[in-house]
């Protein structure tokens, strides 16, 4: 897991390990990330209309289930970028998603976003969010 960082800390950070078109490539690379308009399954495992998912599990035993909807929720956990966040209050015009370190996001279904107003990756720089990736 890596710190999400603004683009101003990724350029210095970047700057005293590489230079040329390798600080250009690693930098656009990043910028790039950054850019990428927000989703909800970039925070907990959703199905393809972007709804949330829970773990399957057997409704007598409780245990885990095995089956094509474990093999969609598994998929679903494999897109998710910010680790870490859980499904907190799911209502019918959205869902309230929160970390363990109690950042809390509020997802509108019928505008598709955010209501606190993040439109992308590089919006959520201050929150102190950990992602996997590449970047």
């Amino acid at each position: 897991m890596k710190d999400l960082i603004s683009l101003r800390k990724k350029w210095k950070e970047l700057k005293s390990k590489y230079n040329g078109a390798e600080l250009a490539y690693r930098y656009d690379d990043y910028m790039e990330f950054t850019g990428r308009i927000l989703e909800l399954g970039m925070f907990v495992p959703c199905n393809g209309k972007g709804e949330p998912l829970e773990e399957p599990t057997d409704m007598y035993t409780n245990e885990q289930y095995y089956g094509a909807a474990m093999d969609e929720y598994q998929k679903a956990k494999e897109k998710v970028l910010f680790e870490g966040f859980q499904v907190r209050v799911k209502g019918e015009f959205g869902v309230a998603i929160v970390n363990k370190e109690g950042v809390r996001l509020d997802w509108r279904f019928h505008k598709n976003r955010f209501f606190q107003g993040y439109y992308t990756i590089e919006d959520l720089t201050g929150l102190g969010l950990k992602y996997k990736g590449k970047w």
